[in-house]
């Protein structure tokens, strides 16, 4: 059975309406946490991470430094989605039912990178980032000193949910998100002869990576008013190789689903500010 080529503009337009109406309106959470990096090649190579910029004094030549060479490549990885529509209900003119399908679709397109993104950030406890250490780890190297970014329980039973708070009000957000290619849905006819059916589809290339561990902070511990704040100040309190406040202010605690109450209660009661998100 053939479809005549007249016929197939229409639908593909009919398609990729619904697949546009299916994308949220508003921002990705994982935007708020992660930095959109525009990638135009297989990979990208992050040189400059592991220089953390501040200003000081300047008294007599300027002081250069080197940008550390720690070579923190972030690999583009591909994604798909394909749909199958079967030929008779083209020619039936029964497209429409696949609408909501297309729609699911375009959502998928906007929180695939969500999941992918949040499910980096609980993965820091066995990632490395530019440093070589895990993204939460003990033992951070700064200069000739270390510092910590995750703290866990005196007993461990290895059952605890991890929750983070982080810093994300600066150009480099704790997380970097690579976009190589935006998902856009396409018209595949190669299948009519054969299979008696059309193939739509979305293609992406993205990936996800870590910046700076001193913007994120993860803990295993109980999720309450004390250790909430312990967390904050040892953030507030970190330093750069030189002695230096880091100026690190987190303003984001993300939770596992079933510790959002707690922490909606945990963050009205504590703070008044819309500054602190709740993801």
């Amino acid at each position: 059975m053939i479809i005549k080529d007249e016929k197939l503009a229409p639908l593909f337009t009919s398609a990729n309406a619904s697949f546009e109406k299916g994308k949220p309106t508003t921002p990705s959470d994982f935007e708020k946490i992660a930095t959109i990096i525009t990638s135009d090649a297989e990979s990208e190579t992050y040189h400059w991470l592991g220089k953390f910029p501040k200003l000081k004094e300047w008294i007599g030549e300027r002081v250069l430094k080197d940008i550390a060479s720690h070579g923190y490549v972030i690999k583009n990885k591909t994604y798909e989605s394909s749909v199958n529509v079967s030929v008779d209900d083209l020619n039936d003119d029964k497209f429409g039912v696949y609408s909501p399908l297309f729609s699911e679709m375009g959502l998928e397109s906007v929180i695939h990178p969500n999941r992918f993104v949040f499910e980096l950030l609980k993965k820091g406890f066995e990632n490395t980032c530019y440093d070589g250490q895990y993204f939460f780890d003990t033992d951070h190297p700064i200069g000739d000193k270390t510092y910590s970014n995750v703290e866990t329980p005196d007993e461990p039973t290895g059952t605890e949910t991890p929750w983070f708070i982080l810093d994300t009000r600066r150009p480099l957000k704790p997380l970097i998100y690579q976009k190589r290619e935006t998902p856009i849905l396409k018209q595949m006819t190669y299948r009519l002869d054969s299979h008696n059916e059309m193939v739509y589809g979305i293609k992406a290339r993205f990936s996800a990576g870590y910046g700076f561990p001193q913007m994120a902070f993860a803990s295993t511990k109980e999720l309450n008013a004390d250790n909430l704040k312990n967390a904050i100040a040892k953030m507030k309190s970190l330093k750069d190789e030189e002695g230096n406040p880091l100026g690190i202010n987190p303003n984001i605690l993300v939770v596992a689903p079933n510790m959002e109450w707690i922490a909606r209660d945990l963050l009205e009661m504590q703070f008044t500010t819309s500054e602190w998100y709740k993801i």
